[in-house]
């Protein structure tokens, strides 16, 4: 397995406002996406001139969360890694998301920390 891309994620109900202060710190959109799953989600990543990046993404959460976006080449062989580290699945299932396009899911530490596990699929 290898790491595509590693960066800081926020997950938030008012993601407008979020980028709009990252638009105001010169950050802007490289790319949106979104996905009508079990609720409906749209990341956004924002980059800037030094090529800075963040997502933020827009979902049904009681409050901002801040996670560590990994996507990584094989998705399977990740999500088993992270679980035999205690990583559990925040949907408290196995159920990841398969857009066709990419793999999702959202992984707890038995601390709490977060991470947004993603494979793109070319």
């Amino acid at each position: 397995m290898n790491i595509t891309n590693f960066s800081t994620l926020i997950i938030s109900p008012n993601s407008d406002e979020i980028v709009s202060v990252f638009n105001e710190l010169g950050f802007v959109k490289q790319h949106e996406k979104n996905f009508s799953t079990d609720e409906d989600v749209t990341s956004t990543i924002l980059v800037d001139g030094d090529g800075h990046m963040i997502s933020i993404a827009s979902a049904p959460v009681p409050r901002d969360m801040t996670v560590i976006r990994m996507n990584v080449d094989n998705f399977e062989e990740a999500y088993e890694f992270l679980k035999t580290k205690g990583f559990v699945n925040a949907k408290g299932t196995d159920k990841v998301e398969d857009t066709g396009t990419s793999k999702a899911a959202l992984l707890l530490s038995p601390s709490g920390f977060a991470i947004s596990l993603s494979q793109h699929i070319k």
